[in-house]
C-alpha cells in the first residue's frame, strides 16, 4: 500500500482519475483466477478511501459544500443543496420511499454554443446558449435537483465531461444506494467521424472537424460513461440535442416499461437518429426544438394527459408528474404536427429513444419529472361574468399563465381578476398538508400523524350547545407531538351569532401558537340544518358576519370560512373579501366567492379518505410556502 499512499500525495486529478478507471475496467473484467479478483477488490477499497480523504471542498459561490478532486471543478458547479435540505415530497412518493428516507437528483449539463474553429456557418450556435440557460433554470427552479453541474463552451472539456460522469457522480450515486436520480443533457454540434463508416461525435469547442479526436466526444465512449451511474442509480436519463445523436444507443437488453416511475432504469432519448440533422426553434431568443418542447410539455403537464395521481375537476385531469414514455410519445406528436403546419420548409426528425443500461441489465422502468400543472373549474356566478382573455378564453389564459409560477401567485391559485374561477394544482405540489377530524375520527396516533401533517384542524362545536367529545384530548396530544392544530365550529343558521359565541368560547381556548378559528358553513340551504333551510340569504349573511367579528375580537385572528360550491349564493357579498377561505372540494364542482385582491382560498379540503386507501381522513393542503403558512398562524 506504500506505492498507492504515495500516489496520493501529488494530489494529481489526472492520475487519480487514470487509476479510477484501470480499477474500474479491472474489477468488470472476465478475470480467469479469483484471488486477483479479490485482490483487486481490496486494492480498490483502499485506493477509494484513499482518493476520499484527499477531496477538497467548494467554500464559495453555487458549488459550496460539494467536495471535488480539484477546487477548479467548484466554479462549474449552478446549485448544490446541502443534504439537510428536502427534497420535493413526490420523489420519494413515486420512487416508492417513506417521506424520511434520503433520496438525492443530480444533474450534468454540457452546452456549447461557440466553434471558433468551424466554418462560418457553423461557428454559433444560438440554440445551444439558450439551451444551456433554459435547462439550467428548469433543473433548479422547476425541477428542484439537489446537484446541477454546467459545462458551457471552453469549459466542456473532454476532461471535465469524463470527471464529473465517471467520478464525482459515481461517488454520489455511491451514498444514496439507488436512492437517486441523475440527468446528462448536451446541446452543441454532432460531427460526421473523418473515418468512414465510425460512430458520429458530439463536438466540444476547439473541434476543428470530425477528425480532431481531443476536441471531440466519441459517442460510444459517452455511452460507456454511464455503466456505473446506471448500476448505482435508481433512474439515469440522458437528453442529447445534436445533430446525428441517435449514434449514442448501442445494444442493450430489450424489455421494461419507460412508464414504470417506481422501477429502477437508465434511458436516453435524441433530437433524432443516426444521421439527422436537427433544429432550433424559430426566433432568436429560443433553444432548439428538442429542449424547447421537452420544457414545455413538463412545465405545463401537456405531456402527460392522465398521470398516475390523477386530480378530477369538473371533469378536467392534471396530475404532478409526467412520465418518461408518455413524453416521448407526446414529443413525438408535437414534431408532427410542426412538420404539418411549417409550411415544408424544415423538417423535423422525431426523436429516438431507448435503454442506455449495461449490457447485462434491462431498463425496468423509467425517469419521471415534476409538473406543477394546474386544473382549473370554472362556475357561472350571478352577478359575475369572468372576462374572456384570448382565444381560449379564462380557462386557457389561465393554464397557460400559471405554468411557472410560484403556487400562491394570485395569477394561479387567486381569483383577484377572476371571480368565478378556482384553479387546483395536484394535492401533492402544496408543500404544507393536513387533515380536520372530529369524534368520529376515534383514537388518534398524533405523533403518526406529525410525520405526515403539519397541521390539523380539529372539531369544537356544533350550534349553541353541542362540544365534539374528542375536542379538548385532540387539542392537547396535537400539541404534544408538535403539530399546528385549529379548532373549527360548525354554523347553525337558525341560532344566533352571540349564542355560537358563547358556546364556542367555552370550549376553545385563546392560543397564540394555534390556527385562526374556522366557520363551517356547509350546512346552508341543506335539510341537514333542521328547519333553518329557508333562512333568507341576507339574514344568513347578517349573522355569520356578525359571529366572524366577535371571534376574530376574541382569538385575534381573522376567521376562516369553510363552505361547499352551494355557499356561492350565501358568499357572493364584499363583506367577506378579507376572510380566508377554505375549500371543501372532492367532487370537483367549483366554489366561488368574493375575493377580490386576495387569493380564492387557503385551504383546500381535496379528499374524505386517505392516500391509496378507504380508510376515513379528511385530508387538506395550505395554499403557499413555510414562510407564508408561519405568517398565516401569527395572524399577519
Amino acid at each position: 500500500m506504500g506505492s498507492l499512499r504515495s500516489l496520493k500525495v501529488s494530489n494529481d486529478p489526472t492520475v487519480k482519475r487514470d487509476l479510477v478507471r484501470s480499477l474500474r475496467r479491472f474489477l468488470f473484467a472476465d478475470l480467469k483466477y479469483q484471488v486477483a479478483v479479490t485482490f483487486a477488490v481490496l486494492l480498490a477499497q483502499a485506493f477509494f478511501a484513499e482518493v476520499a480523504f484527499g477531496d477538497e471542498q467548494c467554500t464559495n459561490g453555487p458549488g459550496t459544500g460539494a467536495y471535488v478532486y480539484d477546487k477548479k471543478y467548484c466554479g462549474y458547479f449552478a446549485h448544490f443543496k446541502n443534504d439537510d435540505e428536502k427534497p420535493d415530497p413526490r420523489i420519494n412518493k413515486y420512487l416508492g420511499l417513506a417521506p424520511d428516507v434520503p433520496v438525492r437528483s443530480f444533474a450534468l449539463v454540457v452546452g456549447v454554443s461557440k466553434y471558433p474553429n468551424l466554418p462560418d456557418d457553423q461557428k454559433s450556435l444560438v440554440a445551444a446558449a439558450h439551451d444551456t440557460q433554459k435547462l439550467t433554470e428548469f433543473l433548479v427552479n422547476v425541477q428542484e435537483f439537489d446537484e446541477v453541474v454546467v459545462l458551457k463552451d471552453e469549459d466542456a472539456t473532454n476532461e471535465a465531461i469524463e470527471y464529473f460522469l465517471t467520478d464525482y457522480f459515481v461517488k454520489q450515486a455511491k451514498q444514496y444506494q439507488k436512492r437517486s436520480r441523475f440527468l446528462f443533457a448536451f446541446s452543441g454540434h454532432g460531427l460526421t467521424s473523418s473515418i468512414p463508416g465510425a460512430p458520429p461525435r458530439l463536438a466540444l469547442s476547439n473541434a476543428r472537424d470530425g477528425g480532431d479526436n481531443e476536441n471531440l466526444v466519441k459517442v460510444g465512449i459517452l455511452r460507456e460513461y454511464f455503466d456505473d451511474l446506471a448500476r448505482l442509480s435508481f433512474h439515469v436519463l440522458v437528453l442529447i440535442n445534436a445533430c446525428e445523436g441517435g449514434g449514442f444507443f448501442s445494444l442493450a437488453p430489450a424489455g421494461g416499461n419507460e412508464d414504470s416511475y417506481d422501477r429502477q432504469g437508465a434511458r436516453g432519448i435524441t433530437a433524432g437518429g443516426l444521421n439527422d440533422l436537427v433544429y432550433s426553434s424559430p426566433g432568436n431568443s429560443n433553444g432548439s426544438v428538442f429542449f424547447d418542447k421537452i420544457i414545455e410539455g413538463v412545465s405545463r403537464g401537456s405531456a402527460d394527459k392522465f398521470p398516475p395521481e390523477v386530480v378530477s375537476a369538473i371533469g378536467a385531469t392534471g396530475g404532478d408528474i409526467v412520465r418518461l414514455g408518455q413524453l416521448v410519445g407526446w414529443l413525438t406528436t408535437e414534431i408532427y404536427v410542426l412538420n404539418a403546419t411549417g409550411g415544408g420548409k424544415t423538417k423535423f426528425q422525431n426523436p429516438w429513444h431507448g435503454s442506455i443500461e449495461p449490457v447485462d441489465t434491462v431498463a425496468e422502468g423509467g425517469f419521471f419529472f415534476l409538473t406543477n400543472k394546474v386544473v382549473a373549474a370554472t362556475v357561472q356566478v350571478a352577478g359575475f361574468e369572468p372576462p374572456k382573455h384570448g382565444p381560449g378564453g379564462v380557462l386557457g389564459e389561465i393554464v397557460d399563465a400559471c405554468a411557472f409560477t410560484d403556487i400562491n401567485s394570485t395569477e394561479c391559485s387567486g381569483a383577484a381578476h377572476f371571480p368565478a374561477t378556482v384553479e387546483f394544482k395536484a394535492p401533492s405540489v402544496y408543500p404544507i398538508q393536513g387533515v380536520d377530524v372530529s369524534h368520529f375520527a376515534g383514537h388518534i396516533d398524533w405523533v403518526a400523524m406529525s410525520k405526515r401533517f403539519t397541521f390539523a384542524y380539529l372539531k369544537a362545536t356544533d350550534g349553541d350547545r353541542l362540544k365534539d367529545a374528542s375536542f379538548e384530548e385532540n387539542w392537547s396530544r396535537a400539541r404534544d407531538a408538535k403539530v399546528v392544530r385549529g379548532a373549527y365550529h360548525v354554523f347553525r343558521f337558525c341560532s344566533s351569532a352571540k349564542a355560537q359565541f358563547d358556546a364556542i368560547t367555552k370550549v376553545v381556548p385563546a392560543d397564540s401558537d394555534a390556527l385562526p378559528i374556522a366557520v363551517d358553513l356547509e350546512l346552508y340551504g341543506t335539510r341537514f340544518d333542521a328547519g333553518c333551510a329557508s333562512v333568507p340569504v341576507v339574514e344568513a349573511r347578517k349573522n355569520v358576519l356578525a359571529l366572524l367579528t366577535k371571534l376574530k375580537a376574541r382569538y385575534g385572528k381573522t376567521p376562516v370560512i369553510y363552505g361547499l360550491h352551494n355557499n356561492a349564493e350565501l358568499l357572493n357579498d364584499p363583506a367577506f373579501k378579507n376572510y380566508p377561505f377554505w375549500l371543501a372540494n372532492y367532487t370537483r364542482a367549483a366554489f366561488v366567492g368574493a375575493s377580490a385582491g386576495r387569493s380564492a382560498w387557503t385551504f383546500w379540503q381535496y379528499t374524505d379518505h386517505d392516500e391509496g386507501t378507504s380508510t376515513p381522513l379528511d385530508r387538506n393542503v395550505f395554499n403557499g410556502t413555510s414562510e407564508q403558512f408561519a405568517s398565516f398562524v401569527a395572524g399577519e
